[in-house]
C-alpha cells in the first residue's frame, strides 16, 4: 500500500515528505557541515573521538572525512591528555592509532605525547604519515635506533624536527636525516647536549638554517662552533640558557644571523631561573622562534 494512501489529499503530501526526511541519511549532509560537525568541540580529545565514530558510520562517510586534508594537517596528541577519564597510555594510543589510520597520508605536522614515548608509536605513525614535515616529541620520548631507522627512511619531506638528543643515539639520528630528509632545515634541542654535540651536528647538517637550543644545556664552547661552522645558519635562539654567557666575541659573530634570540637579563628573568632549577624541561611546546612554537 501507498504510504499515507489512507490519508485525506491535504494530509497525505505531510506524510510522505516526512517519510523521506526519516530515511535521510548522515553522509547526505554537505561537506562544510560536516567539517564544523568535526571541529567545532572544544575538547581535542573529544574531536579526536568523534571523527573516529563518524567514520565509523559508513564507507562514503569515512571517505569524506579520510580525504579532508585541512581535518588532518596537524595532528596533535600533546593536547589529549587534558581529560582525567581518557588519559590513560593505553586508550590514548588506541585514539592515536586510528587517528593515524584515518589520516591517510594527509599529516604533515605530528606532536606526540609524553604518554606515547616509544618505538612502538613512531613506527606506527612513519608508516601512516609520508607526507610529514614536521615532527614534535617531548622532552621525555626516547627512541632507539631500530624506531629511529624505521622512522625516518620514511621521512622523506620532513622538514623540522624538536626533540631531546639525551634520550636518543643524536649522532645515528642526525646520521638517519642527512641520509633520507635532503629537506631538513629545522631543529630544535632540549635538554642536556653532549660535550660536542655540535661537531656532530655541523658533521651532518651543515645546511641547517634554523637552530634552537632553548632553555637547553650545552657549553660555550659548542655555541662557538655552531656560530663558526654552520655557515647557512639563519636564526639561532639561545633563550633561558642559563649556563652561557653572552661576550662581545659571540655578538660579533651573531652578527651574520638573520635573527638571534637569547635573553641578556639572567638575573630578572623567571624561565631561566625555571631551567636552571630543574633537570627536565617542562616547557617544551614553547619557543622564540614562530615556525617551532606550538599553539595553544
Amino acid at each position: 500500500m501507498e504510504v499515507g494512501a489512507d490519508f485525506p489529499p491535504e494530509k497525505r503530501k505531510k506524510v510522505d515528505d516526512d517519510s523521506q526526511m526519516s530515511v535521510r541519511r548522515w553522509e547526505d549532509l554537505p561537506p562544510d557541515i560536516w567539517f564544523k560537525i568535526l571541529s567545532s568541540s572544544s575538547s581535542e580529545l573529544t574531536k579526536a573521538l568523534v571523527r573516529i565514530r563518524c567514520a565509523a558510520i559508513s564507507t562514503t562517510l569515512r571517505s569524506l572525512i579520510c580525504n579532508n586534508s585541512v581535518l588532518w594537517a596537524t595532528l596533535d596528541f600533546s593536547v589529549m591528555e587534558v581529560e582525567p577519564v581518557y588519559d590513560s597510555p593505553s586508550v590514548l594510543s588506541g585514539v592515536s592509532k586510528a587517528l593515524l589510520s584515518l589520516g591517510q597520508g594527509n599529516v604533515t605536522t605530528l606532536v606526540s605525547s609524553p604518554y606515547l614515548g616509544d618505538d612502538a608509536f613512531i613506527t606506527y605513525a612513519a608508516k601512516r604519515c609520508l607526507k610529514l614535515k614536521r615532527l614534535v616529541l617531548p622532552s621525555c620520548f626516547t627512541i632507539s635506533d631500530t624506531g629511529i631507522y624505521e622512522a625516518f627512511r620514511s621521512w622523506k619531506d620532513l622538514v623540522s624536527l624538536t626533540i631531546s638528543p639525551d634520550n636518543t643515539n643524536f649522532p645515528y639520528l642526525l646520521e638517519q636525516i642527512s641520509s633520507n630528509c635532503k629537506n631538513f632545515s629545522e631543529l630544535k634541542l632540549m635538554g642536556t647536549c653532549d660535550r660536542g654535540f655540535a661537531s656532530t651536528l655541523v658533521a651532518y647538517l651543515p645546511k641547517l638554517k634554523v637552530l634552537s637550543l632553548r632553555c637547553a644545556k650545552f657549553t660555550s664552547s659548542d655555541l662557538h662552533t655552531v656560530l663558526n661552522d654552520l655557515k647557512q645558519l639563519q636564526v639561532l635562539n639561545i633563550s633561558h640558557c642559563f649556563w652561557v654567557q653572552i661576550n662581545w666575541i659571540i655578538l660579533d659573530k651573531v652578527s651574520r644571523l638573520q635573527s638571534f634570540i637569547t635573553c641578556m637579563q639572567f638575573d630578572h628573568c623567571i624561565v631561566c631561573r625555571v631551567c636552571h632549577q630543574r633537570d627536565k624541561e617542562d616547557r617544551w611546546h614553547e619557543d622564540e622562534v614562530d615556525s617551532l612554537a606550538l599553539n595553544r
